[in-house]
């Protein structure tokens, strides 16, 4: 009997992550066994900002009425629910953009302060000078006694002096409880006089502050990684995270961060996350590899940078043992360690026999210098404690990502037919040539028929295949008719170079796709007017599930879906989305001339999708 589940199986239900505030309202109604639990829980926790309306229109009116009605509960005789009030975000309820209204809405949190003795953690977005000065008036007079957790101000190109000293001020009423702080470095050379100022407390006065567990610093220069030992040894003993933001002090935007988790300070770092403006250096891999040994998760990023930046790769022995020391760590998302083009075939090797690789991605973009390739890697280890000690076993994932970035204008088939060669017959999943996104230096990836035979014939656990910015061959090989026909889930052509006699060809090795996306952004106005073209997606021996169209730089046009057994003509529209046609509408709006066409060819298909909606055929 549900009835009888006993009340932590309950509270387990009932604190899920999916679980909305409208559900917990309609358990506390369903029984008398389960309102008591629900209603307490509902209230350990309250948001002024709607969870099902985040991304729509906030009004600060709806947040205010809310904030009444909760008070209005709270000073009901009898009514405990305000001692279970531990956490409360007022979401933009403060936020000064907002037209000036008649009520404060700062006063609630007084009023909340005065009700609610157990509060432990207090958020807003954004804060306010008010904000901080508030909780330091309140907490000196008695209340938010239990309050350790509030969010820290945002650094923004606007720096606002008047924030930032109330903010110190804050910190220094809490300093016995508050466990997450954020300081400006101000010894940092690169540092305006003006932000130092304003902000007094620094690395030296973090003794103070008996409870901390969070530190965030922000920087004004590039932090090399070993300096981090500073840091951790000016922390106490209690704490176990600290980010580093770095800062351009002449501009004042991010360039990226330092971040990581210590299980026990000057001994054991659990969590690295690194968000630098250039590529991890060879003594960044070595200082890793040496004062990091039992990470748990590790991160690596280049924010705001560039990956085609002037960088002399390590020394590719070093890169080697920081790739094993990379598949010791349960999680890892490492971006783009520069190595020269030379090397990057037996690395690929070596990776192929060493980790399971399940998605593999490869792209070319313009070098800025001389030639070099970037890799990068993410996985989660499907067993925590593998490591690379074992050479003759491949390190199982539960999902793990390979990129090679090749910086280069030569011809890149060589290099790229190797990585295609020594990952087949592998458990390689998703298979994606050409970037992640389009920018103004990603090159065009020319593939050979050997390649695709490579891929068709070779790679048994592939659902996904996406082909982005690649040239086909002009001329229609004989050598795919013979293979084994393939079952994809996800076949894409993005912004591709391939003919149609060569588009029908391949599809005599594609039997079955689950979706097919089709994404064109070259073909405008321009094109199709020369000579009145059409685009042609000629399939003719495959069975879709879904194709999706997508050609965004022309308007609403014409679709005609030729399938074995059907002839469906559709007319895409604003207004209406998708309308079917009958055949003398489709002949009268293609002889006008007035619309752009797509003609589709294929065995079979469900359902047309585009921008203007879908169309079950």
């Amino acid at each position: 009997d549900i009835m009888a589940l006993p009340t932590e199986i309950i509270n387990k239900i009932f604190t899920e992550d999916d679980i909305k505030i409208k559900e917990l309202l309609q358990l506390q109604l369903t029984c008398r066994h389960w309102s008591p639990i629900a209603q307490k829980i509902l209230y350990t926790f309250i948001d002024f900002e709607d969870e099902d309306d985040r991304d729509e229109e906030y009004t600060r009116e709806e947040a205010l009425q809310k904030a009444k009605l909760l008070i209005r509960t709270l000073v009901l005789p009898n009514n405990q629910s305000r001692f279970w009030i531990k956490a409360i975000h007022f979401g933009r309820m403060l936020d000064f953009q907002f037209e000036s209204i008649a009520q404060d809405p700062h006063s609630n949190i007084s009023l909340l302060a005065h009700l609610c003795p157990n509060i432990r953690q207090i958020s807003a977005d954004p804060t306010t000078f008010d904000f901080y000065q508030l909780l330091t008036q309140l907490h000196c007079e008695g209340y938010l006694q239990h309050l350790n957790d509030i969010n820290r101000p945002e650094f923004t190109d606007s720096f606002d002096g008047a924030l930032w000293i109330n903010y110190d001020n804050m910190l220094r009423e809490f300093k016995h409880c508050i466990k997450e702080i954020q300081i400006l470095n101000t010894h940092n050379l690169g540092f305006p006089d003006f932000m130092a100022k304003a902000h007094p407390i620094t690395l030296d006065s973090l003794h103070d502050f008996e409870a901390l567990e969070s530190l965030h610093v922000v920087e004004f220069a590039r932090m090399k990684l070993h300096q981090l030992q500073e840091y951790i040894c000016k922390c106490v003993s209690r704490v176990r995270s600290i980010e580093i933001h770095m800062e351009d002090g002449s501009s004042i935007e991010t360039l990226g961060y330092v971040k990581m988790s210590v299980a026990q300070p000057h001994q054991q770092v659990m969590q690295l996350d690194l968000g630098l403006h250039g590529p991890i250096t060879h003594d960044d891999m070595l200082c890793m590899m040496l004062h990091y040994p039992s990470l748990f998760s590790l991160q690596f990023a280049i924010r705001n940078g560039s990956l085609g930046d002037a960088s002399v790769p390590a020394d590719i022995a070093i890169i080697y043992q920081f790739v094993e020391y990379l598949f010791t760590i349960p999680l890892v998302n490492f971006n783009d360690i520069h190595l020269n083009t030379g090397d990057i075939s037996q690395l690929t090797s070596f990776v192929a026999k060493s980790i399971q690789v399940k998605k593999l991605r490869f792209s070319v973009l313009e070098p800025t210098d001389e030639d070099q390739a970037l890799i990068s890697l993410a996985h989660i280890l499907k067993y925590p404690k593998a490591t690379a000690d074992s050479k003759n076993e491949l390190i199982k994932t539960s999902s793990c990502i390979f990129e090679v970035k090749l910086l280069s204008w030569r011809p890149q088939q060589m290099l790229l037919s190797h990585a295609l060669n020594v990952f087949k017959a592998r458990d390689v999943e998703k298979l994606i040539l050409g970037p992640s996104y389009q920018e103004d230096t990603t090159l065009p990836i020319q593939i050979t028929h050997d390649m695709i035979d490579a891929i068709l014939d070779n790679y048994g656990m592939l659902k996904n295949l996406t082909f982005t910015l690649v040239e086909f061959p002009e001329d229609t090989p004989a050598t795919l008719v013979p293979g084994r026909r393939k079952y994809l889930d996800t076949l894409a052509l993005q912004n591709c170079v391939i003919t149609s006699g060569y588009l029908a060809e391949l599809s005599r090795r594609l039997e079955h796709v689950n979706k097919f996306k089709y994404l064109d952004i070259g073909i405008d106005e321009y094109y199709l007017n020369s000579e009145n073209a059409k685009i042609s997606v000629h399939m003719p021996h495959t069975t879709f599930n879904t194709i999706r169209l997508e050609f965004p730089a022309i308007g609403p046009y014409l679709i005609k879906i030729t399938t074995v057994n059907a002839c469906v003509r559709i007319k895409t529209s604003h207004e209406q989305g998708l309308v079917a046609l009958s055949a003398q509408e489709y002949t009268q709006l293609e002889n006008a001339k007035e619309a752009y066409q797509v003609d589709v060819v294929c065995h079979a298909v469900n359902t047309i999708s585009t921008i203007y909606g879908l169309f079950n055929v």
